[in-house]
């Protein structure tokens, strides 16, 4: 058998990692972790929530050795989100999470901190509660990424 570990040497049998290399799975993994977050904006009748993922660059391995599976990413992508209200009279807010070189240390550490924009102009009352409402959409982000 070509996979045969009969004529390996002992310290081989058991002891290395076979890596798969899956940047398609892991692209649609976190999309689909994150496409259905929504986060109310305080005090206003806004909710954001994520409407693409664009600018997608790396991916991903897996690591396979026995039964034992290790996820291992280092990939850069751009959330892009909309604010609307409840009942839609209000003109929908935009913008972007830039994440780059986000890997597994950082995800793990809760290190992960993306480049907000708000791209429609807002007082500045207003903005202030946008940003507080993007810090705890990056917060939820980086919990589903882990």
């Amino acid at each position: 058998a070509p996979n045969s570990t009969r004529n390996a040497p002992s310290w081989w049998a058991g002891n290395t990692w076979e890596e798969i290399k899956h940047e398609a799975y892991i692209k649609e993994k976190v999309m689909s972790l994150l496409r259905p977050l929504t986060m109310p904006v305080p005090d206003t009748d806004y909710a954001i929530r994520v409407e693409n993922i664009e600018k997608w660059k790396g991916g991903g391995y897996i690591m396979v050795k026995g039964n034992t599976r290790k996820y291992i990413v280092d990939m850069s992508f751009e959330l892009q989100w909309a604010a609307t209200t409840v009942n839609s009279a209000e003109e929908a807010v935009i913008g972007t999470l830039e994440y780059h070189d986000v890997t597994n240390a950082e995800l793990d550490d809760a290190n992960v901190m993306p480049k907000s924009t708000i791209r429609t102009p807002l007082k500045d009352e207003t903005k202030l509660k946008f940003e507080d409402a993007l810090r705890r959409l990056r917060g939820v982000a980086q919990e589903h990424m882990i």
